[in-house]
């Protein structure tokens, strides 16, 4: 099932603006006159009256193809082209504030983007004075991340959509990370029949590759920011699962790592804002940021920071579909951490067992290779020959169909989640995620894209959110973990309830009209409640200790406690202990609970 086929090489796509006069054959500068040639930039200082200027080349041939700004007049900046000594085209919207610094962080992009520049004292400059100098004819209005902007959607390399002649993403450096987002290799039709085929039958590989489109159609519906989590045993097949997904939008190189910190992550996300955010590894991450980050991703907003000025700068905002593997789920994590996992970060992070049962890792179906080794190595080898090219074809389709799209997808999720029956809140709100990759696995599947049969999205991701509900729970997770954590604390803290207890005489009999009283010997300073014959008593202002500081109050936790039928009787009891003047109120725990655990 290989094939001995050549490849070329990776296409890298550029948007071509079309003016009339793509560039000026002459520009003049401030200290001489700037010749645009084929071969290269030549400069000519201002001679004396009656000798001829004499031209230099300082570097080859730099386009000044636009001006650029956002859609407030900000953020001014010129798109520039140039090929590098490979022949390979590259292009850049630098913002104009990088003519404003040091000439070297003007043109440090440029060399770094194979620019040949000649070495000669004041090169550099004459280089900054030739893009300032430079008056191109064409505007251009310049976004500062990827993604949807006014019905076009914009890559690092290529603008979709009616208007995509109008728009370019503007940033301050040239990254083979950014270019890599959107290249492609191949065809559609050998990404089909060497990548997308083998998910016919494997739920999990398709989900995979159905969270992939879904992030582009994120903008359509009301579905959150979203992580898909794959956790299992290592080499199972993962990871291969997640690069095949990455394979959809471009090169292998997409899938990033857990290891990252917090603001790395940040800036990550916003490169993959309306896209698909593949994280591998999750025990890479940095157990004291792990949850923070969670929560981060699944919000969508980063640190507010100050500029130089002591200003506030607007914080970076991203939509994303998530896709993240690991040996083990966040809560095990954080639990081996010390530390408690929270319903927020588990519906931000689904779970699912990577290993779909049937004894070959996270396939179902070999598709005639013999082991699930083979299949895999199959699909590792193919993401590298084909890969970028559904992507192309699904932003092409999804910016002709923006006006019908906005209807039709949130109808499809409302549908999908109907077909659930009933369940909770909780799990409407991931059940409304597993929706939206359903819709875009289906979409894909009538343009063509996938190859796969109409309805095999949706079994899939119905298949694997019953999946995930089953590791959820079917009823409230925050108030479930409050029950747990009420349970394991009294368990496990017995200290923390000052004894109550009538004295004895030394044959064990109790002494006539004795009363109950605090063991003095007993010196509590954290003190929880009571504990009298073996039976529990809660202080109602001790209710968060209780439940491991949750992010309820008090009095919710104890309607949650008294739902579940944790205490004894719907009002709190007067205990009354001779130590005190007055009787104190107190909960008692039922003893069916504890001896239930």
């Amino acid at each position: 099932m290989t094939t001995n086929k050549q490849h070329k090489a990776p296409v890298i796509p550029m948007t071509t603006f079309k003016t009339d006069k793509p560039h000026t054959k002459t520009v003049q500068g401030d200290t001489g006159t700037f010749f645009v040639k084929e071969d290269g930039i030549y400069f000519a200082g201002f001679a004396k009256e009656g000798t001829p200027p004499t031209e230099k080349r300082i570097c080859s041939k730099l386009d000044v193809l636009a001006s650029t700004c956002d859609e407030s007049s900000h953020n001014h900046g010129v798109l520039l082209k140039w090929k590098d000594n490979r022949n390979v085209t590259h292009q850049w919207a630098m913002p104009k504030a990088f003519l404003a610094g040091e000439t070297k962080d003007a043109v440090k992009p440029l060399y770094a983007g194979g620019l040949d520049i000649k070495a000669g004292r004041g090169n550099n400059q004459k280089i900054v004075e030739y893009i300032q100098s430079a008056t191109p004819h064409q505007w251009l209005t310049c976004v500062s991340k990827t993604g949807w902007t006014n019905g076009v959607y914009v890559t690092a390399n290529k603008v979709y959509g009616q208007e995509a002649d109008k728009y370019i993403l503007q940033s301050e450096s040239i990254t083979t990370s950014a270019t890599n987002q959107t290249t492609t290799l191949g065809t559609l039709e050998e990404w089909q029949a060497h990548i997308s085929r083998y998910a016919v039958g494997n739920d999990r590989l398709l989900l995979a590759i159905c969270a992939a489109f879904a992030g582009a159609l994120k903008k359509f519906s009301d579905v959150g920011n979203v992580i898909l989590h794959f956790h299992g045993n290592s080499t199972d097949g993962k990871t291969t699962a997640a690069r095949c997904a990455v394979s959809v939008l471009g090169s292998p190189d997409n899938l990033q790592l857990w290891k990252a910190t917090a603001n790395g992550l940040e800036s990550i996300a916003v490169k993959y804002n309306d896209s698909l955010l593949a994280l591998d590894e999750l025990r890479q991450a940095s157990p004291k940021e792990v949850g923070d980050i969670v929560y981060m991703l699944g919000n969508g907003r980063g640190k507010v920071r100050a500029d130089k000025g002591g200003n506030a700068r607007e914080a970076a905002t991203w939509n994303v579909i998530g896709l993240s593997t690991g040996e083990i789920t966040l809560s095990d994590y954080l639990k081996s951490e010390g530390k408690e996992v929270y319903a927020g970060q588990e519906l931000r992070l689904l779970n699912i067992p990577s290993h779909a049962g049937a004894g070959f890792g996270v396939f179902t179906t070999l598709h005639g290779f013999s082991h699930s080794a083979d299949l895999a190595n199959h699909l590792n080898a193919s993401i590298h020959k084909y890969y970028g090219v559904a992507g192309d074809a699904w932003l092409e389709r999804i910016t002709q169909d923006v006006d019908t799209l906005s209807a039709q997808v949130p109808s499809a999720i409302t549908q999908f989640v109907a077909s659930l029956g009933t369940i909770s809140n909780q799990a409407k709100r991931a059940a409304r995620a597993f929706g939206l990759l359903a819709t875009a696995g289906e979409l894909a599947t009538s343009y063509g894209i996938t190859g796969w049969r109409e309805g095999e999205a949706t079994q899939a991701c119905k298949t694997l959110f019953n999946v995930w509900l089953q590791g959820f729970g079917t009823g409230n997770r925050e108030e479930e973990q409050i029950y747990k954590a009420a349970v394991d604390f009294i368990q496990k803290n017995p200290n923390r309830f000052h004894l109550i207890y009538r004295p004895k005489d030394v044959n064990g009999v109790f002494y006539p009209n004795a009363e109950y009283q605090l063991n003095q010997t007993q010196y509590l300073h954290n003190r929880v409640g009571f504990q009298k014959d073996g039976t529990y008593y809660v202080l109602l202002a001790q209710m968060k200790e209780l439940a491991l500081h949750s992010a309820y109050d008090s009095k919710a936790i104890l309607k949650v406690l008294k739902a579940r039928g944790f205490f004894v009787g719907d009002t709190s009891k007067p205990l009354r202990v001779t130590t005190f003047d007055n009787p104190i109120k107190v909960w008692e725990v039922s003893k069916d609970v504890l001896n239930a655990e």
